[in-house]
């Protein structure tokens, strides 16, 4: 995991460019309201990743653009415990965002809840 240092900066960055944005262009205050909760806080859960268990270097470029799998007989594992973390972050986010999607975040929500032990 890796320190709250970055994500301190990287959250200050990202207020800071709203902010830019709802000077510089006033018409977009409500989508920046929208989704400022959202960015934060999915910058926030990045930090709360594990590392991959495998290196960007074993991913072959030409492989990757050619549509082949790059990863061919891996298991990708997702930590449980990391499902929840983000989750916890993101859904809420999302629900305060976009209040019409709330029915829906809340069953994914349910589900994870429910299903993510």
């Amino acid at each position: 995991m890796a320190s709250n240092e970055p994500s301190l900066q990287t959250t200050q960055t990202i207020e800071d460019s709203l902010t830019s944005i709802r000077t510089d262009i006033p018409q977009l205050s409500g989508v920046v309201d929208a989704f400022q909760d959202l960015l934060i806080n999915r910058a926030v859960a990045k930090t709360s990743l594990p590392e991959p268990g495998f290196s960007h270097k074993e991913v072959d470029p030409l492989r990757f653009s050619q549509g082949i799998p790059v990863l061919p007989n891996r298991k990708i594992i997702v930590e449980r415990d990391a499902v929840r973390t983000i989750s916890g972050l993101l859904i809420p986010s999302m629900k305060r965002g976009f209040p019409k999607l709330d029915v829906s975040l809340s069953k994914l929500e349910s589900f994870l809840n429910n299903n993510a032990s």
